[in-house]
């Protein structure tokens, strides 16, 4: 077998030539069979007639047939041509008519076979009065009555005899035969051997002395002459009386079988004698003498088969209920004893049951299979074997193997008739699918389809499918409690299952060890009910417990189907924080799966982090600032200038001999004013640069926009860059920090500004864009159009990525970490036409 299942080539070619070789053998039993049957016939003719009084051949057709499938009958009815040809041949009569007689004969094989093939449930068991009398029906009498005529009609044109002489001669030749020959030879060749090899001795020394009793009658009295003519006609009655009780005894005792093999051992001594006129029969009339035996054979032959089919259908049906009780209670036992019947014993009990199923069946083997992972491989889990059918037993296990799917593939039993036994693969199947087969072998009892053997197993088989399934099902639950137990040990946070109504189904280590290290709600063991113990959190003074008890129950309840939530949690080793995540359980009983999981470590961990995050931003801004430092200076030199300009004219002024007060006024209010500008100056560098902790709250991005430029202004002219706003007119607040947001804009106007390489050159241009969408975000774009992006747009967020020389590469990178801690997201492109973009979106803040 390939691993498939499929044949090889190898096993074909064997399979092959073991078919080939099983032909062969019927062909040749059929050829030689018909060739005995017609010398049987030949020499039971009467001198002058055609037809014979007891033609065999067409009886052995028509068993042959019934024993053999359809598909290979023109092979049967083909090897029977030669002997009949050879045969009836050497009588001189023309060849037309020799395969003329041939083709009549084969029509009433094929009417009696095919008939009771098609009306007959078991057409080769005459063990009921359904049976037997479809049999008496087909095969007996409307098979020979119909292909009688065109038998008669072949003789009268060949051989001009007197068409209803043949006829009726054919008629009941046929019928005598058919009655006698076609229900010995099948039993026979169904359970002769079986019945040899499993009957009681009293019953092959009651059959021996049947034979014997036969024998007696054929030897002493057949065979004795008639004493006289006047005494001919009672000796020929008295003669075959003696045969009467014989027909009885074998009708009552040994059941159909050994009533046709009475019958035709009697009639084919009886019918000899009358043809040759030998014994009572001895000066006799041939001619009327077997007509009158014929009709008297099949009239008492006939009753007699149906009396020992109804004494054999009692007989039946009395061990069948004998066996239907022992059955159920068999089935009671076994389904008692595996109900309660841990897995890890129940390969004893299967053990224990094959005996019993043994016993009670009278079976001779019994074997279970369990299969694995798929139907084509299997584990013999379990044999019993009756005292002496040891080589049986192991002669099966070879021939299944580890492979009884390759003998009986799918959901059906699988019967495989041999010659001294039979043997059943009953698969075992739950919901449609297979769990293993019941190999169940006996060399007393048949188990064809409609057999009660079948059905019995049939019966055992869902008792021990079920329990092969739940033991399938609890190793399988078993290895799978094993797994989840030890998944949850290995988790490193506490885990806890409730069920719909919140009460503890299981919960890990970690669980335990938390309740012991923080102080926790210790009451929310197995056992306990989780929301309870959370509300009692609560009435200590914790929030946190009736949130927690809350939210686990809106997912308990089918409303939610995820809570999150975080709590603080004092213990020896000072507060701890709890994160609390709750999931419902996707199953009809519902109930859901709580883990705790102690963040304090990443909780300090994100504190640095964002500490170490601020200090790079300020070491940004200071770096930046520092960069800008000529525009600063330019910025603050402008109105120091004015203020030195202005204080000299007023002194001027205050000095004339007539000084000009109103002048000297507006003098002193210009100074004010260049003051004011250069404070604002300081104080935008200053808010720009200092280091204090981050601070939320409504910023208005418009403005930070405005501001940002106003401080690069004096940059953008020493580079010959021209800045431009664009407002869509909308207010664009959103929620934030401001320096942080000042500086997200200064790092990127910084890097549009840097992105023109050459300080000469036209139209350098930056375009400084806000528009609101709606009233939900707010975007803001930097578009220059200078050498753009040598990089993928995409990395240049990454962090120490950069293009400029002496830069540190974290401009982009600090500008997506505060954009991202606002909610908002950050990209950057290459323009078509050169230069690039950056753009970011915030959330608008919501209006009060």
């Amino acid at each position: 077998m390939t691993a498939d299942g499929a044949l090889s080539t190898p096993t074909k070619g064997r399979t092959a030539a073991r078919e080939l070789v099983r032909l062969a053998s019927i062909s040749v039993a059929a050829g030689l069979a018909y060739y005995a049957g017609a010398v049987i016939g030949l020499w039971l003719k009467l001198p002058d007639a055609t037809p014979s009084v007891m033609w065999p051949p067409n009886a052995i057709l028509t068993s042959a047939l019934l024993l053999t499938p359809t598909r290979i009958w023109p092979l049967v009815l083909m090897s029977a041509l030669p002997a009949h040809v050879a045969l009836e041949a050497r009588q001189g009569w023309p060849i037309a008519m020799v395969l003329t007689l041939f083709g009549t004969n084969c029509s009433e094989a094929l009417l009696a076979a095919g008939g009771l093939r098609r009306f007959s449930d078991a057409p080769t068991r005459f063990d009921s009065l359904h049976r037997v009398s479809l049999f008496l029906a087909i095969v007996v009498f409307a098979a020979p009555f119909i292909s009688s005529f065109l038998d008669a009609g072949a003789v009268a044109l060949f051989l001009e005899e007197r068409y209803w002489k043949v006829w009726t001669a054919r008629l009941f030749s046929n019928t005598l035969t058919a009655l006698t020959v076609v229900p010995a030879v099948v039993m026979v060749a169904t359970s002769g051997r079986r019945w040899l090899a499993t009957a009681a001795r009293s019953q092959h020394l009651e059959a021996a002395a049947l034979a014997a009793g036969m024998l007696l009658v054929a030897t002493f009295v057949l065979r004795a002459p008639a004493p006289d003519r006047m005494t001919a006609e009672l000796a020929d009655r008295a003669g075959i009386a003696w045969f009467l009780p014989l027909m009885v005894w074998a009708a009552v005792r040994m059941g159909p079988a050994g009533l046709s093999l009475t019958v035709l051992g009697a009639a084919l001594v009886v019918v000899s004698a009358a043809v040759h006129a030998h014994g009572p029969f001895e000066g006799l009339s041939p001619e009327n003498t077997t007509l009158a035996l014929q009709v008297f054979l099949i009239v008492v032959s006939a009753p007699l088969l149906v009396v020992a089919a109804l004494i054999e259908e009692r007989r039946l049906a009395q061990i069948n209920l004998s066996r239907q009780l022992i059955l159920e209670a068999l089935l009671a036992r076994l389904s008692g004893a595996f109900v309660q019947l841990p897995s890890n014993r129940m390969w004893a009990g299967f053990n224990d049951s094959l005996r019993q199923i043994g016993e009670a069946l009278d079976l001779d083997c019994v074997m279970l299979f369990e299969y694995g992972a798929t139907d084509r491989d299997a584990v013999r889990v379990g044999s019993w074997n009756a005292a002496g059918a040891e080589e049986l037993c192991d002669a099966m296990v070879r021939r299944v193997g580890q492979r009884p799917a390759d003998i009986a593939p799918g959901t059906e039993p699988a019967v495989l008739d041999e010659e001294t036994h039979t043997a059943v693969l009953m698969p075992l199947s739950v919901d449609e699918r297979v769990r293993g087969v019941l190999i169940c072998v006996s060399r007393r009892h048949p188990a064809g389809p409609g057999s009660h053997l079948l059905e019995q197993l049939r019966l055992v088989a869902r008792v021990l499918a079920n329990a092969l399934s739940r033991k399938i099902t609890e190793d399988a639950l078993r290895a799978s409690e094993a797994t989840k137990s030890a998944i949850l040990s290995s988790l490193t946070y506490g885990v806890v299952v409730v069920d719909r109504a919140g009460d503890i189904i299981t919960v890990n280590e970690r669980w335990l060890q938390m309740l012991a290290e923080t102080g926790g709600p210790v009451s929310a063991a197995p056992g306990a009910n989780y929301l309870s113990a959370c509300r009692s959190v609560s009435r200590t003074g914790e929030p946190w417990g009736e949130a927690a008890a809350t939210g686990v129950g809106t997912v308990l309840a089918g409303t939610s189907r995820e809570f999150r939530g975080e709590y603080t949690w004092g213990s020896r080793h000072g507060q701890r924080t709890i994160a609390l995540r709750a999931v419902r359980l996707d199953r009809p009983e519902g109930g859901a799966v709580i883990t705790h999981v102690d963040i304090t470590d990443q909780r300090r961990a994100e504190l640095e982090a964002r500490r170490a995050h601020a200090e790079l931003a300020h070491v940004s801004r200071v770096a930046t600032m520092g960069a800008l430092t000529a525009s600063i200076a330019h910025q603050l030199n402008q109105p120091l200038t004015g203020i030195l300009s202005n204080a000299q004219a007023a002194r001027r002024m205050l000095a004339a001999p007539e000084p000009d007060l109103e002048e000297a006024r507006r003098t002193l209010e210009d100074i004010m004013e260049d003051d004011r500008r250069a404070h604002e100056v300081i104080v935008r560098m200053r808010d720009f640069i200092r280091k204090d902790s981050s601070e939320s709250g409504p910023v208005d991005l418009n403005r930070v926009l405005n501001d940002v430029v106003r401080l690069l202004s004096s940059d953008a002219i020493i580079r010959n860059v021209a800045i431009a706003l664009q407002f869509d007119g909308r207010p664009a607040v959103v929620h934030g920090d401001c320096v942080q947001l000042q500086q997200v804009v200064l790092n990127l106007i910084v890097n549009a500004l840097e992105s023109f390489a050459e300080p000469g050159g036209r139209n350098r241009r930056v375009v400084v864009r806000s528009n609101c969408f709606g009233r939900d975000l707010v975007e803001v774009q930097v578009i220059d159009n200078g050498s753009g992006f040598i990089v993928p747009p995409e990395s240049a967020f990454e962090a120490l990525q950069t293009t400029k020389p002496g830069g540190m590469g974290l401009g982009l990178s600090i500008a997506r970490s505060i954009i991202e801690a606002h909610a908002g997201t950050i990209r950057a492109t290459n323009n078509p036409d050169g230069g690039a973009t950056v753009s970011f979106r915030l959330p608008l803040a919501r209006r009060p």
